[in-house]
């Protein structure tokens, strides 16, 4: 069977990005029955012998651009089956196509996005929906609402596990003695947020929870992550407003020497967030063994069970006596069995399975 792979999308480096760029890598090494191509705006590392092509294509953003595309696959490409991510399906493209969908996000918790675009994503959606074989999706609550709002059969959704990605880390920047408290001015030990922006990652009760437990003498800071987290200026603001100016602090894009050091070296990684799906931004607590302490959505207790510290991200009250809680105690952590689950071997071989009976 001849199957292509729209990674157009793949043009920076996000945890779910590098999800999809290891599971594409996986799936060409490992299934040997099928053909592929690779459709893709930037060059991609990859190559394998069933891996009959990678094609340059930019055209994801524009109306027209992607009807050119819709119309290259159908007449030059003719793929037995295509692949697409997310709301990246070409709106005229009519032949078999598998869709994969990361989240709801953008369509009730992304208050943002101007109401004539968010119209126009979920008719989008809505279409690429109804043309697709088969949808899958990381969790069982995406499947029930995309039943209940959509009505796609439950026949036609498959709910299918993710995995962690891990960066390859570079060994010689790793051995680099540092001391990421004195190099950034954190003058006591700090938790570590590294989940993204958006008002439903919860940020906003998390700095007031930190301005009640530093009221309390709870000498603790919070070290924030990422470009999107760091260029949000409401957040900065809400840091200023519970008057902790002096505990938090943004980090931009983290140089990959400083990473580790900046794991290793908290107490640990904090996730509040109210919604989601898969926790790919969890990889690096994984990857460092870091203790965890998170909401208590189901989501993420599936996977770590009782390897996490949980509190309910809606409740101010029990998020400042757990994280309280969390700051006194030492923690032994073993996410062995965690990272031999979560693996892109095991999530490819899972979708073979699907495509050996398509």
């Amino acid at each position: 069977m001849k199957i292509g792979l729209d990674l157009r999308f793949l043009k920076s480096d996000t945890y779910y990005e590098k999800f999809v760029y290891d599971f594409a890598r996986t799936l060409v090494h490992n299934d040997n029955k099928n053909d592929y191509t690779f459709y893709v705006s930037h060059k991609l590392e990859i190559s394998a012998k069933n891996l009959k092509g990678i094609i340059y294509d930019s055209s994801l953003d524009n109306y027209f651009a992607q009807k050119k595309f819709g119309d290259f696959l159908e007449k030059t490409e003719k793929n037995d089956l295509m692949i697409f991510f997310d709301e990246n399906v070409p709106q005229n493209y009519k032949w078999r196509f598998f869709l994969f969908l990361s989240s709801l996000e953008d369509m009730f918790y992304n208050y943002d996005k101007k109401l004539l675009k968010k119209y126009l994503y979920q008719n989008m959606l809505k279409k690429s929906l109804n043309l697709g074989e088969k949808i899958f999706v990381f969790d069982g609550e995406t499947k029930e609402e995309l039943n209940e709002r959509f009505n796609i059969s439950e026949e036609k959704i498959e709910v299918i596990t993710p995995f962690f990605s891990f960066q390859e880390k570079n060994k010689e920047e790793a051995l680099i003695n540092l001391d990421v408290k004195s190099k950034y001015g954190i003058k006591s030990d700090y938790l570590l947020y590294d989940g993204g922006a958006g008002w439903y990652k919860n940020l906003e009760r998390t700095f007031e929870v930190f301005s009640s437990l530093i009221n309390e003498w709870k000498d603790v800071s919070l070290v924030l992550f990422g470009d999107d987290v760091a260029k949000d200026i409401n957040l900065r603001h809400l840091v200023v407003y519970n008057n902790i100016q002096e505990k938090v602090f943004f980090i931009w894009d983290i140089k990959s020497s400083e990473e580790k050091h900046f794991y290793t070296q908290s107490l640990g990684c904090i996730f509040p967030s109210l919604y989601e799906p898969f926790p790919f931004s969890l990889a690096n607590s994984l990857c460092y063994d870091i203790p965890l302490i998170t909401s208590n959505i189901l989501s993420i207790q599936n996977i770590f069970q009782k390897d996490a510290h949980y509190f309910n991200p809606l409740s101010r009250g029990d998020m400042q006596k757990s994280i309280s809680d969390f700051i006194r105690k030492n923690h032994n952590i073993d996410y062995t069995e965690i990272k031999k689950s979560y693996t892109p071997e095991n999530f490819t071989k899972k979708f073979i399975e699907f495509l050996e009976k398509a």
